[in-house]
């Protein structure tokens, strides 16, 4: 079991993974976060990705529909959102 927490304010966005997905080796970061890269928003998608070293820089994907949430590198995860803002689905 672990989370991971993602902020999106506008067209920027960050990402604090599960500390048991970071690499023992690891760039960038502060307490944490890593800024997401290629951020795009749609309707029904949110995709990113981040640097966690130079080898390992996940995709995100998170299907707004279905509250889903895969991050693809060198460790996967897949999980279920669940939004802070109760007014809204995602």
């Amino acid at each position: 079991s672990a989370s991971v927490t993602i902020e999106i304010d506008g067209e920027r966005g960050r990402i604090r993974p599960a500390k048991n997905m970071l690499p023992p080796l690891r760039s960038g970061g502060a307490d944490g976060w890593y800024d997401l890269a290629n951020l795009s928003i749609s309707r029904d998608f949110i995709r990113g990705e981040f640097r966690l070293n130079g080898a390992n820089k996940p995709k995100m994907t998170i299907d707004r529909r279905a509250g889903h949430i895969s991050l693809d590198g060198l460790t996967k995860f897949n999980g279920t959102c669940t939004p802070l803002d109760a007014d809204r689905k995602f």
